[in-house]
């Protein structure tokens, strides 16, 4: 049985406006950050429109890992796999990511900033699920409803792993390009283009992921 997921597409429109406001909140607030970190993956756009629109070149990276590469799935705890030696000490630092839903990216990273002797660390998100453990210090949108956003620069991701869902693990079913258009509509509250689509199976099918005889058989590897 293939569990129904909220999903809602994210454009590029919308998180240049979330950004934007998100970066004048923080400005507008009388902090000035030092250096500007970004949550890898999701944090690397929101980072870098913030960088421009604060003013701020000063913006680095980190790779916190937390949610799988299945989507809406995630590990217990967020880990970060390579201890970087990133140059907070003593400075005041901003932590930007696309999210707060589990929180648990944002606990670590500040865990890991603070040991290393930052001498202050607020954390910024685009979108602040109140489920989350962890309240930013700034937002630009908050919502109680959990939902998986999907955000532009993720979208052949999402979407080929949504299909791949759609399979229930039953490696013998055939599906056709109609019948994963009409999963994903009635499963994932998704309305996509075939012709985007088709262009998802291809690569699906380059990588290894699926099977794709024709349009009208599609299986998974």
């Amino acid at each position: 049985m293939v569990e129904p997921i909220k999903c809602q597409f994210v454009d590029f429109d919308e998180i240049y406006d979330m950004s934007k406001k998100l970066a004048f909140k923080v400005t507008d607030s009388g902090y000035e950050p030092e250096l500007l970190l970004a949550i890898a993956r999701s944090g690397f756009v929101p980072g870098r429109l913030m960088s421009d629109f604060m003013g701020n070149s000063n913006l680095h990276a980190l790779k916190v890992e937390h949610w799988l590469d299945t989507t809406a799935e995630h590990q217990e705890d967020a880990i970060i796999p390579v201890q970087s030696p990133l140059p907070v000490k003593g400075k005041r630092v901003l932590i930007i990511d696309d999210i707060v839903d589990t929180g648990r990216s944002a606990v670590q990273t500040l865990k890991y900033v603070n040991n290393l002797g930052a001498k202050k660390v607020k954390t910024a998100v685009m979108l602040y699920l109140t489920i989350s453990e962890h309240e930013p210090d700034y937002y630009s949108v908050k919502q109680s409803e959990w939902v998986w956003f999907i955000w532009f620069w993720n979208r052949f991701e999402d979407l080929r792993n949504l299909t791949i869902k759609l399979f229930d693990g039953d490696m013998k079913r055939t599906l056709s390009i109609k019948d994963i258009l009409a999963g994903l509509k009635q499963h994932f509250t998704l309305e996509v283009d075939q012709k985007e689509l088709e262009q998802v199976l291809n690569t699906a099918s380059r990588i290894g992921k699926l099977h794709v005889d024709d349009l009208d058989n599609i299986q998974l590897v």
